[in-house]
């Protein structure tokens, strides 16, 4: 740790992307998380009969179509999509919104990193290129321990609707 604290000795603000950084998942892709909203959204709407592979294909696709046209979209976006009633595309959203909290932990090398960031006086920012909101990170992250006070803004690509890839969240 003392070499990249010598690295960054020369900056006052320090970046950290959010996910495979600070949250890590208990998933090896993201998208495995689908499989379980799928898993419990037949168990609450038996009528539809969908295998979680299938529901993870819509799900995807859903995503696909939200994102024509726009470089970012919001879950709820994605949400829209999908082929149900307002109540369980609620409830698919939510169960979701469970997953990721489920499948997702705190990386302690890198909190003990950004606490001593903070100890040598350097300015913490936040950012992340998902689809999730800035509350819905913000409570993932407080719900894994980390504690919001050390950091001084959050950006989140979902409520710019710029991606980290095109360099215009920044």
């Amino acid at each position: 740790m003392h070499s990249l604290l010598k690295k960054i000795d020369y900056f006052d603000i320090i970046s950290f992307d959010i996910f495979d950084t600070i949250l890590c998942r208990t998933v090896s892709k993201p998208d495995q998380v689908f499989l379980g909203v799928g898993k419990q959204f037949v168990e609450v709407f038996p009528q539809y009969t969908y295998s979680p592979k299938a529901f993870q294909y819509l799900r995807k696709k859903a995503e696909r179509e939200a994102r024509k046209g726009k470089e970012e979209i919001s879950l709820k976006e994605i949400y829209a999509n999908m082929p149900w009633s307002e109540e369980e595309k609620e409830k698919a959203y939510q169960i979701e919104l469970d997953l990721e909290l489920q499948h997702t932990y705190l990386n302690p090398e890198m909190l003990d990193f950004i606490n001593t960031c903070v100890a040598e006086g350097k300015r913490i920012i936040l950012v992340s290129d998902m689809y999730l909101n800035k509350n819905q990170i913000e409570h993932l992250l407080v719900k894994n321990g980390f504690d919001l006070n050390v950091i001084e803004r959050l950006f989140v690509s979902s409520e710019y609707g710029v991606s980290k890839n095109s360099g215009r969240l920044f």
